[in-house]
């Protein structure tokens, strides 16, 4: 598979390329005031309303950076009533990795961040595969979304 690479304070993650829609600009947000913890706003795609998550906000508890490599990766996640999109803010997105699934070894860790898959060992370091589909419901749950939850 083709990987989409982030980096996120020191640490490598990866996105399979087979869910990104297309990875646009760092653009303005319409805000809604439901939205609470790593939700950032929706995206008007195409005039279809895309809730982003800031994943430096969900994994960091600190907004995205505004950099020239920091991008809205527009994923495709699969629902139990089909498939919706999903926008996501990724920090240094500016690399491919091209590995097997199969590289990605499971930690056999419990976590409270069910969107952390496997990771690949290499001589570029760690990476982490996160899973989309578990971002956006990890999103929606309001503790695991608000800043405030331990």
């Amino acid at each position: 598979m083709l990987c989409l690479l982030m980096h996120l304070d020191g640490e490598t993650f990866a996105l399979d390329t087979s869910r990104v829609v297309e990875v646009l600009p760092l653009v303005g947000l319409i805000e809604t005031r439901a939205a609470s913890g790593a939700v950032a706003g929706l995206l008007n795609y195409h005039g279809q309303l895309v809730p982003v998550v800031d994943l430096a906000m969900l994994m960091r508890r600190r907004p995205s950076v505004a950099r020239h490599s920091t991008r809205i990766a527009v994923l495709r996640v699969a629902e139990p009533t089909g498939s919706t999109l999903l926008g996501l803010i990724i920090e240094r997105a500016s690399q491919l990795l091209s590995a097997d699934k199969d590289e990605f070894a499971e930690t056999g860790i419990v976590s409270d961040a069910p969107y952390l898959g496997g990771i690949k060992l290499g001589p570029q370091g760690t990476v982490q595969l996160i899973e989309p589909g578990a971002i956006l419901a990890s999103s929606r749950d309001p503790v695991a979304a608000s800043p405030d939850a331990a």
